[in-house]
């Protein structure tokens, strides 16, 4: 599907509010997420029991946001971007792990002058707690945000992520994969209990993931000790060719890591402070949890980055598909990025289309950063595509296909889409990620990462539905409301939508908004918790409710 102009303002219009509310988020709390990270696991004044607690609660929130859709983000942003996206994503992650912490401080945490009654579990809640009309609307906008989240945002990361993976590995069973994982997020989510044996389950396919992805690295280690150590010039100076890949400019790596990696960093947002809560984790400890899962997660996506490279599959031609109205038809083949963005090389005119074959002169078509190699066009059921296009710099505009009796009609603009070319490309999302698993060990390795990201998808959906479920007291309401994550994420095995990413920020950039109007509140609670007197942390414990 592509995106209109509005949308995509509309998004990165939320991404926008992302990137502010974390740094200021980040410069409120005076870096303390850093600062206080060691202060964690000290067991000084603390129930004994806790620390397990809060090693559980890291290992589900940061499974939980590892899930498929990270993979396909990742593995568009290296396509798009190269090596240069990932150190993009730490500077993101450290803002984003500043906002979390928020969220999760507000959270556990009465209104100013409500010190006694019950804490709160989740932002909603927490605003309703104020008591003002403002904040009462806001606590209504803010779980209508949080629902979101948890299910058309999950069913665009996650859900459509898996959708794509299993697509290119295996069709036939693409459907069946996603009902499947839908399964095991409602048996996980169906009760409470379910928690003290999630983070063994989390823990294992996350590990299991990791070492797929370390495996890829190990396929080149040179190639990707070498990818690594000029990553942080490309992010700042912009990404040379690398084999078919052509180079990347600033903006475009740029781009490419906020917009299809770093999202997924973010989309845990407003669902810490509830799992917390469900864990029975101390409070000052579950304030620190997001900010360790945000690093775990950009360890993990920077792994993954780097096999995607390691194995070759992110700079060599393989066989995969694009949509028609996605390649660009050029007079001349490029070889760099400077030569990508020259306009004269966009080719304007008629072509006929018999066969699959083109009848016409030889065109170059290329993807967003290299050329295809042999190309083909199908149909919408995979046969040999007879059309003629009218193409306008590089793009095609308009599509006439034969009736009945062989005239040309033109289709709706809508239909382009339906028609696709084969060949020799660079792959991006699910098909980089699959020809990754199988450039490792073949069959072996493509079964056990699409088995770990679907237990991590799963868990992804329990956790959703787990925290969603704590936005109600009533047990009807609260069971609805833990299955429709679940059944948000079957969804994507049973319809072919792909949702634009830009719709699907717009939740997490309003819950980022909603934290920033307490950003002050949240640096006094970051001062008084996590300060740095390791002669007295007691009264610092004691002065959070918990």
């Amino acid at each position: 599907m592509q995106e209109s102009e509005i949308v995509r303002l509309v998004g990165l219009l939320a991404l926008l509010a992302l990137g502010i509310a974390g740094a200021s988020a980040l410069l409120a709390l005076r870096f303390h997420p850093l600062r206080s990270l060691a202060w964690l696991w000290r067991r000084r004044g603390t129930p004994p029991r806790d620390p397990p607690k809060a090693l559980g609660l890291l290992i589900v929130i940061t499974a939980a946001s590892s899930g498929a859709g990270a993979w396909v983000g990742a593995a568009t942003a290296i396509a798009l971007g190269g090596p240069g996206a990932m150190p993009w994503l730490w500077g993101f992650a450290l803002c984003i792990a500043s906002l979390r912490m928020v969220e999760v401080l507000l959270s556990r945490t009465n209104p100013p002058g409500q010190a006694s009654g019950e804490v709160p579990q989740h932002l909603p809640k927490r605003l309703w707690l104020e008591k003002s009309n403002t904040s009462r609307v806001m606590a209504i906008g803010a779980a209508l945000m949080l629902i979101a989240n948890g299910t058309f945002g999950l069913f665009a990361l996650h859900g459509q992520g898996l959708a794509e993976i299993a697509q290119s590995a295996f069709p036939e069973s693409r459907s069946n994969l996603l009902l499947f994982a839908a399964l095991i997020g409602m048996i996980f989510s169906a009760s409470y209990r379910t928690w003290q044996w999630m983070p063994w389950v989390a823990a294992l396919a996350w590990l299991l993931a990791l070492g797929v992805a370390l495996m890829g690295c190990s396929v080149d280690f040179g190639r990707t000790v070498s990818a690594l150590l000029h990553s942080l010039e490309d992010a700042t100076s912009g990404s040379a060719a690398m084999g078919a890949f052509s180079g990347a400019l600033v903006s475009e790596i740029l781009g490419s890591a906020l917009i299809h990696a770093a999202w997924p960093i973010a989309f845990p947002l407003g669902s810490d402070g509830p799992l917390g809560s469900i864990s029975e984790t101390q409070s000052a400890r579950a304030g620190l949890i997001p900010v360790g899962a945000a690093f775990l997660q950009v360890i993990f996506l920077t792994v993954l980055g780097l096999a995607f490279i390691g194995t070759g599959a992110f700079s060599q031609r393989s066989q995969g598909e694009r949509g028609l109205a996605e390649v660009l038809f050029l007079d001349a083949p490029f070889e760099s990025a400077s030569q990508r963005r020259e306009a004269e090389r966009l080719w304007t005119g008629y072509l006929r289309i018999q066969e699959g074959r083109a009848r016409a002169r030889p065109l170059h078509i290329a993807t967003e950063r290299g050329m295809i190699d042999a190309p083909e066009f199908v149909d919408a059921s995979g046969n040999p595509a007879d059309f003629a296009a009218r193409i306008e710099k590089g793009l095609v505009r308009a599509l006439l296909v034969p009736d009945a009796q062989g005239t040309l009609s033109p289709i709706a603009a809508e239909r382009i889409a339906q028609f696709r070319v084969r060949g020799k490309m660079l792959l991006r999302g699910g098909a980089l990620v699959t020809n990754t698993l199988q450039r490792i060990a073949s069959d072996l390795s493509l079964r056990l990462g699409i088995a770990a990201a679907i237990v991590l998808s799963s868990i992804a959906c329990a956790a959703w539905g787990l925290a969603l479920g704590r936005l109600s007291s009533s047990p009807p309401l609260s069971l609805i409301l833990r299955f429709l994550p679940s059944l948000s994420f079957g969804l994507a095995g049973l319809i072919t939508w792909p949702p634009s990413p830009s719709l699907a920020l717009i939740p997490s950039g309003a819950l980022a908004l909603l934290c920033v109007r307490h950003i002050r509140e949240a640096s006094h609670l970051a001062k008084t918790i996590y300060r740095r007197h390791t002669h007295s942390p007691k009264p610092a414990l004691d002065s959070f409710n918990t």
